[in-house]
């Protein structure tokens, strides 16, 4: 494989959830494959408890500033664009948007993106709690929210707070995030669930997910790897490529 067909040089800011870090890595690497690229992937260890205390307390400029120290690291390695694999830190977009020293792949906006093509109105969203009572830090302002009882938002945050923890679910707690998702649709006539916490993409998969749903996580690796492929493709001689400078689809598998 020639240098040309190379990806960009990407950061991930990795450790916040050993078990989430694994996910992006792995689906990325199969993704660049599947694409005919050849991964180039830097990683950055977050410390994930300074990360979340910050985000608890809601002490957004501290936690932009943590971050920016994580890809100016990446930045100072190489990378060309990076992404945060994490709900929790989204609480600091803004802030971090404003001095971020890469080009961010942004998580939200790729979940509003799909929540906008899939013509998504009314939802409930499951993940950490920080997420959950945030409505998604406030990105989806022109949908219905329709917030969990509180006591179902302390079943599902104190579920997904073990399940960081354990890098899985036992089959007893996946039944639980199940039944409530079916009773909530019902109850509150939802067109999806949104899936806001990058653990529950390996608890949740296509094969067993049975509601309507958005994976944020995969929806991210989505849209990273079309930011990608778009940056190679820039690279690449003109040979193979569709008049719009596309690849042909059957070069991404």
């Amino acid at each position: 494989m020639s240098d040309q067909q190379k990806a960009c040089r990407f950061g991930l800011i990795a450790g916040l959830g050993v078990g989430a870090g694994i996910f992006y890595y792995r689906s990325l690497v199969k993704a660049h494959l599947a694409a005919g690229l050849s991964p180039s992937i830097l990683m950055v260890h977050a410390d994930v408890r300074k990360v979340m205390a910050h985000a608890a307390a809601r002490e957004t400029e501290e936690l932009a500033a943590y971050l920016c120290l994580l890809l100016r690291q990446l930045a100072d390695g190489g990378a060309d664009t990076a992404a945060i694999p994490a709900f929790s830190p989204q609480i600091c977009a803004r802030e971090l948007a404003e001095i971020t020293p890469l080009p961010l792949i942004d998580l939200l906006d790729a979940i509003v993106a799909e929540v906008d093509r899939r013509k998504i109105q009314r939802l409930s969203i499951f993940g950490a709690r920080v997420t959950m009572e945030t409505a998604l830090f406030g990105k989806l302002k022109d949908r219905d929210v329709v917030a969990p009882k509180p006591s179902e938002i302390d079943a599902v945050s104190g579920i997904y707070q073990r399940i960081v923890e354990e890098e899985g679910a036992s089959s007893e707690e996946y039944a639980k995030l199940r039944a409530l998702a079916h009773n909530l649709i019902e109850r509150e006539q939802l067109d999806a669930i949104l899936l806001a916490g990058t653990d529950l993409s390996f608890v949740f998969t296509p094969e067993n997910t049975d509601f309507p749903h958005i994976d944020g996580a995969r929806t991210h690796i989505d849209a990273i790897m079309h930011r990608l492929v778009r940056g190679s493709v820039q690279a690449r001689p003109t040979e193979g490529l569709t008049e719009a400078g596309e690849p042909h689809l059957s070069r991404l598998g």
